[in-house]
């Protein structure tokens, strides 16, 4: 549902503030201004899309199991886990599903992330406590499809998708997301960048559902929360849009923590600045992990005044090459231990 302090907020404290201008006491009047400077701001900035019926319980305890999978691909999944936990008010545990039951165990079909590794199956995830079934509905789950070899890769998606599992639609979905100017464009999205064959009834169905954007009478009727769109949104395909993210295209972006710490907050709230401090602190450490996680005998990563570069020192030669944005190192880094 659409938050009226988007819109009205300063609107109705000015008119306030003027009309205590002349009939307030002023100390009344100066806590109108803090409203305006300093509260206010805090929705104006944010993004996202969230549907607030799928939310979790604030505070509540989420176990995360994983249904199968090997100890790379669960290490890497808690790391994303990790990337949203310092901002939401949930406590996750996590569990391994026995391979010797011969029956699903029914604690783990309320307050569950489900979690699978099929190679096969793309990457996806229910919404929220979409999660939540009952005793004989089949079992969802979320999906990550990549190869662990592609670390930084695989952390992004999975970091996507528990976006959704915390309640997030896609960013692109936006009623305000200058994406597609009419449906043939987006089908034909569909159809030559994620190379879905629309012309099957599944297929189809699958574009609509993740490029679709919301329509403006969905927002109140299915009690969605929205704001300002967000470019660089880790919800947001970075496919779809003229202008890059930044260097900093894997992870989740400062508005993404912004809005999640409101929607999950903690005894103690987050103002701003907190979260700024974090998000450089969060990219600092992003790009640690990379200079720790990636070695190999003759290829390496190197920080550089505030630079990231790939170097490869041979026998015959050495090739220094700058990184543009942290999504590209999972395409340059293979290539270079050839």
């Amino acid at each position: 549902m659409l938050d009226f302090t988007y819109v009205w907020g300063p609107f109705l404290t000015f008119f306030w503030y003027r009309l205590c201008s002349f009939n307030c006491m002023k100390t009344s009047r100066y806590l109108l201004i803090f409203l305006f400077y300093f509260l206010l701001p805090m929705n104006l900035i944010i993004g996202q899309i969230i549907l607030t019926d799928k939310k979790w319980e604030n505070a509540q305890t989420i176990k995360v199991l994983f249904m199968n999978g090997g100890e790379e691909e669960k290490r890497l999944f808690k790391i994303a886990i990790n990337r949203w936990a310092k901002y939401v008010n949930l406590n996750f545990q996590f569990h391994s599903l026995d391979k010797d039951l011969w029956f699903f165990p029914k604690e783990y079909k309320v307050d569950t992330i489900r979690v699978q590794f099929n190679k096969d199956e793309g990457n996806y995830s229910p919404i929220g406590t979409s999660f939540n079934i009952g005793t004989f509905k089949k079992i969802n789950y979320l999906n990550i499809s990549e190869s662990i070899k592609e670390k930084n890769r695989f952390i992004s998606k999975a970091s996507h998708e528990i976006g959704h599992a915390l309640g997030l639609y896609h960013e692109h979905q936006h009623p305000d997301a200058p994406i597609f100017e009419n449906e043939e464009e987006m089908l034909g999205m569909c159809k030559f960048v994620f190379f879905l064959d629309i012309s099957k009834k599944e297929e189809l169905k699958k574009c609509r559902r993740n490029l679709e954007g919301i329509p403006s009478e969905d927002i109140l009727k299915y009690n969605f929360k929205i704001s300002s769109f967000d470019p660089h949104s880790l919800m947001l395909y970075e496919d779809l849009i003229r202008e890059p993210k930044g260097f900093f295209n894997t992870g989740l972006s400062l508005r993404d923590k912004i809005f999640i710490s409101k929607e999950y907050p903690f005894e103690h709230v987050f103002v701003i600045e907190d979260i700024e401090a974090m998000h450089e602190i969060d990219q600092d450490e992003e790009l640690n992990w990379i200079l720790a996680e990636y070695k190999h005998p003759i290829c390496k990563f190197i920080k550089e005044h505030d630079k990231l570069f790939l170097i490869k020192n041979s026998n015959k030669k050495k090739v220094k090459v700058e990184m543009r944005n942290l999504l590209s190192i999972d395409t340059y880094y293979p290539i270079c231990g050839r």
